[in-house]
């Protein structure tokens, strides 16, 4: 009968133990889980406070590169034509090419479509060609075209076609192809 009775004590003491297990884990599962999320959410805090810290310190240096940046930016604007000085920019051409002792011969503008082509925000810089015919002697020439690389704008030379004609000689006749970038987003 002792028997029977430790056995049962203890069937009760172990269902006992059941139950208080099943009901700390039904009745603390919610609290462990919010427990777990917390924790979660400090981590990634801590861990966004650390990157803030980081950025903070590394404020002084994207400041400079802000500030250079806005130099070069402003130095490439300056190098820019504005789209209502081409005309002025293209005589100080002739005249520059004048003081070389060139005489011009033909100063060809692009076509109508290519100065009227709108710009837009995506691509504000338009290269606008003209071709310059001049006759002079060679190295003139050849100085006249070095000196307009120290153009105060952009200018580009992609074509440059020299012929020595019999009718000319010692001069030479040189056609160039210039391409002037403007822009009507650049204000002087």
């Amino acid at each position: 009968m002792e028997f029977l009775k430790r056995r049962v004590l203890f069937g009760g003491i172990l269902g006992l133990c059941v139950i208080i297990i099943i009901f700390v884990v039904v009745l603390y599962r919610p609290h462990f889980q919010a427990r777990a999320k917390i924790a979660k959410e400090v981590f990634n805090l801590k861990k966004e406070i650390k990157d803030a810290e980081a950025m903070i310190k590394d404020i002084p240096r994207l400041r400079t590169q802000v500030i250079a940046l806005e130099d070069s930016n402003r130095l490439f604007m300056s190098k820019i034509i504005p789209r209502s000085e081409i005309l002025s920019v293209v005589r100080n051409v002739v005249n520059k090419g004048n003081q070389f002792n060139l005489t011009f011969v033909e100063v060809r503008p692009p076509g109508l479509d290519t100065i009227i082509e709108a710009d837009n925000p995506k691509s504000p810089l338009k290269p606008i060609p003209f071709v310059f015919t001049f006759q002079g002697r060679f190295f003139d020439a050849v100085k006249f075209i070095d000196a307009l690389s120290s153009e105060p704008y952009f200018v580009r030379t992609p074509e440059i076609e020299i012929v020595a004609r019999d009718d000319l000689r010692p001069q030479v006749e040189v056609k160039l192809l210039v391409n002037f970038y403007v822009s009507s987003l650049v204000v002087r």
